[in-house]
């Protein structure tokens, strides 16, 4: 299963439209980390390619309506998705994140917040921030993530597949937010 990972696009869609014109035809589903969690269906309502959405409430997002996080299981890996304030601010480390997914029996914790895209290991809990479509921090521009999920046997985190991507111009360039 392919699946779009983006976060903090603050209401600013033309990053968003963006990949949808150029991936959302070939995601099966896309999931927004906050700050912005209509956004992928206001792109939809432009008519642009999207697959099926799974949105949480980031710290900005007025919508009361939509959860603060998200269970689901893709392939038999569990996923947690939320925005990541609550365990990130005033955090220096991913650890209290790392830690709540690993009571909520994650095997993938997705959060946004901080505009960096990142990409870690937390004793077998993959932690992943697709960066901001809108409003990037640290050097990078306005950036995304593509995760591809196998079917099968095996450790969850040996079935995941993360690429990132930069929104540069006209194009899109992929890059490891390790470096």
């Amino acid at each position: 299963m392919r699946i779009l990972v983006v976060s903090d696009t603050h209401g600013e869609i033309g990053a968003l439209a963006f990949v949808l014109s150029k991936l959302g035809d070939r995601a099966d589903l896309l999931i927004h980390c906050g700050d912005g969690a209509e956004d992928a269906e206001r792109a939809r309502s432009l008519g642009l390619p999207c697959p099926p959405v799974v949105a949480v409430r980031g710290n900005v997002d007025l919508d009361r309506k939509l959860p603060g996080s998200r269970s689901l299981s893709v392939d038999g890996v569990p996923i947690l998705a939320l925005h990541g304030n609550a365990w990130l601010d005033g955090a220096r480390s991913l650890l209290p994140l790392a830690l709540h997914g690993a009571e909520k029996g994650a095997a993938l914790v997705l959060f946004g917040h901080t505009h960096h895209p990142a990409l870690a290991d937390a004793g077998g809990l993959v932690l992943l921030n697709p960066g901001s479509l809108s409003r990037p921090r640290g050097g990078r521009g306005k950036s995304f993530a593509l995760l591809r999920v196998d079917a099968g046997p095996g450790p969850a985190r040996d079935r995941l597949e993360a690429l990132f991507y930069e929104v540069a111009g006209n194009s899109l360039r992929s890059f490891d937010p390790r470096d």
